[in-house]
């Protein structure tokens, strides 16, 4: 089992990332997250192929997504509202062959992958120090410029319900 440096830690935080924007933009795009499981799963066993079986992984990942307190803790203090990580990992494990053609349930599966993205993201993220390892590289905002129909077309694209405004500062 190989440990993740901060670099690739960085990396499948990205990685993350994106799928979930992915997974937000389309509901029922939860295998975009799934590959990124496939893919850290093969390389913490330190594997050369590219996929593997989600539950071969399991072990692998909840020790990942273990570092942060929304895997567990907080979980088992707010049974009601927050799903354990290991049972997240396992409804996503179960309904991924289920849902490649179900339209309703895969919906609802992408909506688990991606409070199973949010615990994993955070868990790997756990001990940097630094702002960039936070901050979102390219934000939307809406400009003053912009036309309307372009800052709604951004909203709806982003499922944003607002953005914030780059306000010029000094006439700029």
């Amino acid at each position: 089992m190989r440990k993740l440096n901060d670099h690739q830690k960085l990396y499948f935080r990205n990685e993350l990332r994106d799928a979930r924007a992915i997974a937000l933009q389309d509901a029922e795009a939860f295998d975009e997250i799934v590959y990124v499981l496939e893919r850290m799963g093969t390389f913490l066993r330190g594997e050369k192929k590219a996929f593997g079986n989600l539950g071969e992984f399991k072990n692998l990942i909840n020790s990942e997504a273990g570092q942060s307190p929304l895997a567990e803790q907080i979980p088992s203090e707010w049974p009601d509202v927050h799903l354990r990580f290991s049972d997240l990992y396992e409804l996503v494990r179960d309904g991924r062959n289920k849902a490649m053609h179900d339209g309703s349930f895969a919906r609802h599966l992408t909506f688990r992958a991606i409070e199973l993205s949010i615990v994993l993201e955070h868990a790997l993220m756990k001990d940097s120090m630094r702002v960039k390892h936070f901050m979102v590289e390219n934000p939307i905002c809406a400009a003053l410029w912009q036309p309307l129909s372009f800052i709604r077309q951004s909203m709806l694209k982003n499922s944003f319900s607002y953005l914030p405004v780059s306000v010029p500062q000094n006439g700029e």
